[in-house]
């Protein structure tokens, strides 16, 4: 699964009331007893947060504002000092990043809030009902906690006495490999299901393994727009035209699941998959990411350099590097063997440096180019800021990283 997305989905939730029509019958598998042990989460360099709540209570966000811890008063007997490192998430159902919450080891006298906003990458499809929330106990076990879910302000809330690594899951999703294809290309598609979190949950219960789907809990697949599917089972394979239609570039993928073997109800889930030579995809701050068309490389000077089309929102970005395939860092001025990014959002202009105190500095992050075209044609990368300078004074800064895949012209 790629590590950055960028579209919303459309996602729907329907309850079906047709006759089974594959086979579905027979009682429901049992309920998985273990969970699957995964590796402890590192951190990934981003900042901390931080803050001393004593019994009076009290609240702190993450530093990336996407997740909120609120103690009451009462939870705590004396001042602890409560921190939040953003981590990898290995959980098998995970959706997102990790949190790795401190002081862990202490239990509360009352139960502490965690709330979590959910996005919804374009290379993962899922209900928003059923998003919810984990933690990883002392055996490297991923328990999944009973909570609520907010679909307006897309958020998961929980209830804890006690602090650990937190991620969010869903235990029923599409992933879908390359939401977006070249004409005449093709993506798999895997309907994940763990079926027996689809009910209610009304105490901890431990996440297994992310596999594909039981196939008896597919009831159909479908495709609306241009395209075909051509796989069987819990796993698919879009196959995109071989030219592009202006204003038919876009399929949905469908696909309706049981939600128990023998039960008329079904979830359905819809993912979209654009077809388009090039395109960018950008995450900012950790939000909703974003696809944008990407005009071909070409050579200016001794750069490379990638732009892209404005998007419907107003975000923009240009990319130049040296020499070709390689990974290719900042530096706080031009330089023959650096790269460069800018960003335009939301009406401001953010570069690859930042002021620090009174110094000019250099992002952390750089430009990778994987391909430069000289297997299929086409260039793609990645890169990171880790903090983007916004113009002129440079001292507020985003975090924004993406990756891209696009054309190339003739030298």
């Amino acid at each position: 699964m790629h590590a950055f997305r960028l579209m919303l989905l459309a996602l729907a939730i329907t309850a079906g009331c047709s006759k089974s029509d594959s086979g579905n019958d027979g009682p429901p598998d049992p309920a998985t007893k273990t969970g699957t042990p995964t590796p402890v989460g590192a951190t990934d360099g981003t900042p901390s947060a931080s803050a001393v709540i004593g019994a009076g209570g009290g609240t702190l966000s993450s530093a990336d504002g996407q997740l909120k811890i609120t103690v009451p008063a009462g939870a705590f007997t004396a001042d602890q000092t409560v921190s939040i490192e953003r981590i990898a998430s290995h959980n098998p159902l995970g959706v997102g990043r990790g949190y790795r919450l401190k002081p862990e080891g202490v239990r509360f006298a009352k139960p502490v809030s965690l709330t979590f906003q959910y996005f919804r990458p374009d290379s993962i499809a899922y209900p928003p009902e059923a998003m919810r929330v984990a933690y990883q106990d002392a055996k490297g076990i991923w328990m999944a906690v009973p909570g609520t879910v907010n679909t307006d302000n897309r958020t998961a809330t929980v209830q804890t006495d006690h602090f650990s690594d937190w991620t969010l899951f869903t235990p029923v999703r599409l992933e879908v490999d390359q939401p977006v294809v070249n004409p005449g290309g093709s993506t798999p598609i895997t309907l994940i299901l763990a079926d027996d979190f689809l009910a209610p949950l009304t105490k901890e219960k431990p996440i297994p393994s992310n596999l594909p789907a039981d196939s008896r809990f597919i009831k159909s697949w479908k495709v609306t727009g241009p395209g075909a599917l051509t796989g069987t089972g819990a796993t698919n394979r879009y196959v995109a035209p071989p030219r592009v239609t202006a204003g038919q570039n876009k399929a949905t993928i469908s696909v309706e699941v049981y939600r128990a073997l023998g039960k008329p109800e079904t979830v359905k889930l819809n993912a979209e998959i654009r077809t388009m030579e090039g395109f960018l995809k950008i995450s900012i701050d950790g939000g909703d990411e974003i696809t944008l068309p990407a005009n071909p490389v070409a050579k200016v000077g001794e750069f490379y350099q990638l732009s892209t089309t404005y998007s419907a929102n107003q975000t923009a970005v240009m990319i130049s590097w040296p020499f070709g395939v390689g990974t290719h860092g900042y530096h706080i001025e031009p330089r023959m063997d650096k790269a460069a990014v800018s960003l335009f959002y939301n009406d401001a202009n953010y570069g690859y440096t930042y002021i620090a105190g009174d110094m000019l500095r250099a992002s952390p992050g750089a430009v990778t180019i994987t391909s430069m075209g000289a297997i299929d044609g086409l260039v793609t990368g990645k890169f990171v800021v880790e903090k983007g300078g916004k113009y002129p004074l440079l001292k507020s800064s985003v975090h924004y990283e993406g990756t891209f895949q696009t054309t190339k012209l003739a030298d």
